[in-house]
């Protein structure tokens, strides 16, 4: 309501000043006109204090509600946390999304269009292939070996029977043999 009232008392137009031809007398009574102009002054700064008071209340109010911490807000990355899930949505894999932010970036394109380009599902595949047959790579020896190494000869010789021309290594592999029957009786009954 205090905001129709306000738009009356805007709405009331000031009274215009009366054009006289020149040569003629003004029949103009300024003594009325300023009266007027004078109470619709008035209203007018009735209206402007009101309106000072209702900013001074509403300053008030701000002053008693707690602050908000500045770091507080920065504390999580809801924007973050929106394209992590929305990447994990799409079937990418967390190791890729670095990927397919720097596309979005270099291209200048939307995630979400980023992600429907053909060779960016191409490459995304190549790269989940890559870390597929990455990860099923034997780790450690397999097979083989340094043919230095007693463990390749004690395989061989265990194989077909052959020992090292070197004597030396023969001679460690023998042994290695003969511990490893001996440890391997120990346990027996």
């Amino acid at each position: 309501m205090a905001n129709e009232e306000e738009r009356e008392v805007v709405e009331d137009e000031i009274p215009e000043l009366p054009t006289t031809p020149e040569g003629e007398d003004d029949p103009t009574d300024y003594k009325e006109l300023s009266g007027k102009m004078f109470s619709s002054a008035k209203r007018y700064q009735g209206v402007s204090k009101k309106r000072l008071e209702r900013i001074k209340e509403l300053e008030a109010e701000l002053a008693k509600r707690p602050a908000v911490k500045e770091g507080a807000k920065k504390d999580f990355d809801y924007e973050s946390l929106t394209i992590t899930n929305y990447l994990n949505s799409k079937g990418i894999s967390e190791e890729d999304h670095e990927y397919v932010l720097a596309e979005a970036t270099a291209t200048g394109k939307p995630i979400q269009e980023v992600v429907g380009f053909k060779y960016l599902k191409d490459e995304l595949a190549l790269r989940a292939e890559g870390r597929k047959a990455k990860e099923n790579i034997p780790t450690g020896r397999a097979g083989g070996g340094r043919v230095d190494e007693v463990d390749y000869w004690l395989a061989k010789n265990k194989a077909t029977g052959e020992l090292p021309q070197d004597p030396m290594l023969r001679r460690k592999v023998v042994q290695e043999k003969i511990k490893r029957a001996k440890s391997a009786t120990a346990f027996r009954p």
